[in-house]
């Protein structure tokens, strides 16, 4: 059988509303300079933001808590456009001129943990935390450096106090619900989804979520409710679209699937588990040769694709093409060792071979 994988989120929270040393009244001082005023307003454009940031930075006229805040405005600016190495850079300035800058800890950990580098991201909560224990996103953010790690016990605790400081904390109550349905305890998972989307009815992540965790239920009509409200919500949510294809397939409609795996490719065409699914359905067809044309793009996309080789094995093995088969299975074990299903079609790949022994 072919393999399938499911979005599933957790959310990083970030102060940028909140963040600087606290200046009242910034837009009535007369000596306050417009690039300052942009640098930390919030609503401005990342460009913008860097453009005014830079020019307050590099005229060396500010005190050390104002250039601590513009080098942390810059920053946050910065991981909006995705260049995060260069934020960090920002944080780091930000925290040698401020070294109680809990907020910049916060932050640089959510940094390092969208770098996949949780340990780092763990010690920037911890000093955050140790500089403001009341902070409930630091506690979130360490419990999705803590997920990242696959220390989901771990990370429920954290969870759990920034519920504690703030229970209606929509992205907490999400995350914890993510880290449920990854142990199992999907009636728990969905308690929390619920909560947050109760608290956020356009929460679009955790109606996707709720979904999956429906979906792992078998409740696939309740999770297929969930899809359609996320993509009423957000039109060119290529995960609910996939997700939902994830269900048409299970109930036996590959057209639908794959309409819906089209939707997710337009709306993301970097987004390799679609086509892997589509590769899926198209198999389901028996269409072997289409679904070896996805199988290849979502190699193309994600080379440490273990399903995606498998998948496109199994192709190969239908249209009579053994020896290609059995070197896409190869593959998907060299990338994953304990792919236990790959071994299974080598094996029977092999043996359609004569290569009993």
């Amino acid at each position: 059988p072919a393999m399938a994988r499911r979005f599933c989120f957790f959310y990083f929270s970030l102060l940028s509303a909140l963040a600087g040393v606290a200046l009242p009244a910034l837009a009535a001082d007369p000596t306050v300079s417009q690039e300052w005023r942009v640098c930390t307003a919030d609503g401005s454009t990342s460009d913008l933001v860097i453009k005014s940031c830079s020019a307050v930075i590099q005229a060396g006229r500010e005190t050390r808590a104002r250039l601590a805040s513009a080098h942390y405005h810059r920053a946050t600016a910065y991981r909006m456009e995705g260049r995060t190495d260069r934020a960090i850079q920002d944080y780091d300035q930000a925290i040698e001129l401020d070294p109680k800058y809990a907020i910049a800890f916060n932050d640089r950990g959510t940094a390092y943990s969208q770098k996949s580098q949780p340990n780092r991201a763990i010690q920037n909560f911890d000093q955050a935390i140790r500089l403001d224990a009341k902070m409930a996103s630091a506690f979130n953010n360490r419990g999705n450096a803590h997920t990242l790690k696959g220390d989901l016990e771990r990370a429920i605790q954290d969870y759990d106090q920034a519920l504690r400081l703030q229970p209606k904390y929509a992205f907490a109550l999400n995350n914890r619900g993510n880290a449920y349905r990854s142990l199992g305890e999907l009636d728990r998972a969905i308690r929390d989804f619920d909560q947050a989307i109760r608290l956020e009815p356009r929460y679009v992540l955790a109606l996707n979520n709720r979904g999956s965790a429906y979906s792992t239920k078998g409740d696939l009509d309740r999770a297929i409710k969930d899809y359609d409200q996320a993509i009423l919500l957000a039109p060119t949510d290529a995960a609910a679209f996939n997700n939902r294809g994830l269900i048409f397939a299970r109930k036996g409609d590959s057209d639908r699937a794959i309409q819906d795996y089209d939707r997710a490719i337009r709306f993301d065409p970097n987004l390799a588990l679609a086509f892997n699914n589509r590769g899926n359905a198209h198999s389901s067809k028996g269409e072997p040769a289409k679904a070896i044309q996805d199988y290849e793009q979502a190699i193309r996309l994600d080379p440490g694709y273990a399903f995606a080789y498998n998948n496109r094995g199994n192709a190969y093995r239908s249209l009579g093409d053994v020896r290609r088969a059995i070197r896409d299975f190869d593959q998907a074990i060299r990338l994953a060792p304990n792919y236990a299903l790959a071994y299974n079609n080598r094996g029977n790949a092999y043996t359609s071979m004569g290569e009993i022994e």
